[in-house]
């Protein structure tokens, strides 16, 4: 397999938010949220970091990571679908990873900015461009395009 960046304009389809909520998160049943949501972690995965790839079609490009196979139509820049990789150790988690440079709204904690940066949240919906999230029992919102985030009282 060769190594990929993807670029930054990326699609991700419904049909391919869905099929990653039932083949690699393994729900049965997911709201219209739920599928906003799997968008948001496909781009979270799949944007600012080198993946292993290989040729399936002229256009089409299967990417791995831990246990997914992302389908990727090089011509519409857009993930059409989402496999499952049997044979990996590892899992994709419903997790939000954060870029570096996080910024931080005044009154989170130093334990809690710890925990946001090295494990993420646990995403709960997502709001125009904001995302919602919970980290234990504290709420969160997250802006990715000023790369922001503040607790929700």
């Amino acid at each position: 397999m060769k190594d990929i960046v993807l670029p930054s304009d990326l699609i991700i389809s419904r049909h391919a938010a869905e099929r990653f909520l039932e083949r690699i998160i393994e729900r049965d049943t997911y709201s219209y949220e739920d599928v906003e949501v799997a968008s948001q972690i496909i781009l979270n995965i799949l944007n600012n970091r080198v993946l292993k790839y290989r040729q399936i079609y002229p256009s089409a490009i299967q990417i791995k990571y831990r246990n997914a196979f992302f389908i990727y139509d090089a011509d519409g820049k857009t993930i059409i679908t989402v496999y499952r990789n049997d044979n990996a150790k590892e899992k994709v988690e419903w997790i939000y990873k954060f870029p570096a440079g996080l910024k931080f709204n005044l009154g989170i904690s130093s334990n809690t900015k710890l925990m946001l940066i090295t494990k993420g949240f646990k995403p709960i919906r997502k709001e125009e461009r904001t995302i919602i999230g919970q980290v234990e029992d504290q709420y969160f919102i997250y802006d990715p395009k000023y790369n922001y985030i503040k607790s929700i009282i």
